[in-house]
């Protein structure tokens, strides 16, 4: 992430400079995003949440996620099997670890304990976890998205390898993923497969990372019309508009916004609003970053950045244990709020400290094969 000086952000730089430099910040921002929204810091149905939610958190993730991987792949030209070992060494020791001790944790607690948590921990589930399948056999798994990036970097060689036989090539793979994404997203609404459809509307904004990646990567973005301020202002008013519509369906209809989720209208403005949003906090990052004052906060947005997936497991399981903790002992006000603080501060704290580890481990692996 961004050099301890900060003095290298300049007004002047390329708009691949600022991708490069600011990618992590705006990924740690995209993840406290996330983890304010599963505090439960506030209902469904209210202002804040709507707010949150429409600030495209997950979207953001997975748009620069794609975006760094076909950079790195354009740089590296590695192997299949390089790419893959490298990727799920980053995952899938700290994924399997902690859902063992959450697992063996609550299977340990009093049965009438037990009964509190959403999910029964039973061995299946318990597989459906580790083998990251989770989403296809339950209502609302808790790890969907890990088991939805393990997809992306599945997907992800079969376009970086296009890209590298041929830009053209690289474009129409893209684009017809893009389009298959929407599709199937409208044609597969279903509240079996809520997660499921949820993961195939974000491809997306995985597909456009890759897209603008491989522009910024061959310095083709400079002056194009969709780095344009005034083109990403358009594009957020009409993704707006969109919200705005949902909203008057929703009154109209008496609909819960628990419903509207349900029927897949929630995802329709995303794919407008992510690239905006990325360009927004692009421009609102660098901005910030030549006051002294902010350069601490994009820091510690870079580290969240860097250790985004660690961050993700962590936060989710400790706010499964609170939201417990809550319920058993009727926590309310500012014991409840204090809780949000600390398992966001443990989760960042422990995120870093398992982030160094794995990159330990990765190094010795890879140095090994």
């Amino acid at each position: 992430y961004i050099d301890k000086d900060m003095e290298i952000i300049m007004s002047e730089k390329s708009i691949g400079k600022l991708y490069e430099e600011l990618r992590f910040p705006i990924m740690g921002l995209a993840m406290l995003i996330i983890m304010v929204l599963h505090s439960g810091i506030s209902s469904p149905d209210s202002t804040l949440y709507k707010l949150l939610y429409f600030s495209a958190g997950v979207d953001i993730f997975f748009y620069l996620s794609g975006f760094g991987l076909i950079i790195s792949w354009q740089r590296n030209r590695t192997s299949f099997g390089q790419f893959m070992k490298k990727r799920l060494l980053r995952i899938l020791p700290t994924f399997w670890i902690l859902t063992l001790i959450l697992f063996f944790f609550i299977t340990n607690l009093p049965e009438a304990t037990q009964k509190w948590f959403e999910v029964k921990y039973t061995i299946g589930f318990l597989l459906q976890q580790l083998f990251a399948i989770s989403y296809l056999y339950q209502r609302e798994p808790m790890l969907w998205f890990i088991d939805s990036i393990i997809v992306c970097y599945l997907f992800f060689p079969i376009v970086g390898s296009k890209f590298l036989d041929s830009e053209k090539k690289g474009k129409f793979i893209v684009i017809t993923f893009i389009i298959l994404a929407v599709v199937s997203g409208v044609i597969g609404q279903t509240k079996t497969f809520f997660h499921l459809e949820a993961f195939v509307i974000r491809l997306f904004a995985f597909f456009l990372g890759i897209y603008f990646g491989h522009k910024v990567y061959n310095k083709k973005a400079e002056g194009t019309k969709a780095f344009k301020t005034w083109f990403n202002i358009i594009l957020i008013f009409l993704g707006f508009l969109l919200v705005a519509v949902i909203f008057f369906l929703m009154n109209t209809f008496k609909l819960s916004y628990k419903q509207v989720v349900e029927m897949g209208w929630i995802w329709y403005p995303f794919p407008i609003l992510v690239h905006p949003y990325i360009v927004l906090f692009l421009k609102i990052f660098n901005k910030l970053s030549k006051a002294s004052i902010f350069r601490p906060i994009i820091r510690l947005f870079g580290m969240m950045g860097q250790t985004s997936l660690q961050l993700f497991l962590f936060h989710v399981y400790l706010f499964e244990i609170v939201k417990v903790v809550y319920k058993q002992y009727k926590f309310t006000g500012f014991y409840m709020r204090l809780s949000w603080v600390g398992v966001i501060v443990i989760s960042i704290t422990g995120a870093y400290v398992i982030f160094k580890l794995i990159n330990k481990l990765e190094t010795k692996v890879l140095k090994d094969i």
